[in-house]
């Protein structure tokens, strides 16, 4: 599945209807703040990466067929437990961002998050790889196109690509508005590396539109800080040379009487 060239040919997945399958499509109507209350609880209350529908239920706050129709949609292997992660971030790619001052970075920043598990700001390539790589997975799921798979080595040349954008080395950790400005690159370019523009137009998502490729902006330079002005420094007056001290003149002795 290369994320490279998704949508350009007749055979890429964005050529299918990617409406949202039941019970999904209820989810578009939460908000991003609900989506990060669930993300919020989940952390908080240890739950492991592996869920089932009763963690689901009590997570989701949905009754037992709901989230019986959640698991079967991510679980490919009928093992009966899914990716928790998987779920989470894609019901975070649909909810409203509407009411966000930027939908596209209050999504985004949230998906970052659910992988912050240090919640410092930042997380490792690996770390990163297996985020896009849950995120799409669950995109595909919430569709209904889980016969499409998904390589590590498409996710890892995304991440290699932010890191780029970054100037970072892969051994260091990448900070989350670094990972947003990046994410905001790719699904903004024109022509767009893949088809990210539809793909989160269709996940709720109102998706700023560039007409053609601007030319970069070179940064433009800080006028330099004016320094108070200093006052200007009194010279100090010239020592006179010292005057030699004149001779008193002898006093006259009073003349004697003869």
């Amino acid at each position: 599945f290369d994320f490279k060239n998704m949508g350009q040919s007749s055979s890429s997945p964005l050529s299918h209807d990617l409406a949202l399958k039941a019970p999904f499509d209820r989810f578009t109507k939460w908000t991003v703040d609900t989506s990060g209350a669930i993300l919020h609880e989940f952390q908080i209350r240890g739950y492991d990466f592996a869920i089932g529908s009763e963690a689901v239920a009590y997570l989701f706050g949905c009754d037992e067929q709901c989230a019986i129709d959640i698991v079967q949609a991510f679980d490919k292997n009928n093992t009966k437990i899914i990716n928790a992660l998987s779920l989470l971030t894609a019901v975070i790619a649909i909810s409203d961002a509407s009411g966000e001052k930027n939908e596209l970075d209050a999504k985004l920043s949230l998906i970052f998050d659910s992988f912050d598990f240090s919640h410092k700001g930042s997380i490792s390539m690996d770390e990163m790889v297996i985020m896009l790589f849950s995120l799409f997975s669950g995109m595909l799921s919430i569709t209904g196109l889980n016969e499409i798979s998904i390589k590590d080595t498409d996710m890892e040349k995304l991440v290699v690509d932010a890191y780029k954008m970054a100037k970072k080395p892969l051994h260091r950790k990448i900070r989350k508005k670094q990972f947003v400005n990046w994410a905001k690159s790719v699904i903004t370019a024109k022509p767009a590396p893949c088809d990210f523009t539809e793909l989160m137009a269709r996940f709720n998502t109102k998706v700023p539109q560039v007409t053609q490729q601007e030319p970069a902006i070179e940064p433009v330079a800080e006028a330099p800080k004016e320094e108070p002005a200093t006052e200007p420094v009194a010279e100090a007056p010239k020592e006179e040379p010292a005057a030699e001290p004149v001779a008193e003149a002898p006093k006259e002795e009073p003349a004697a009487e003869p």
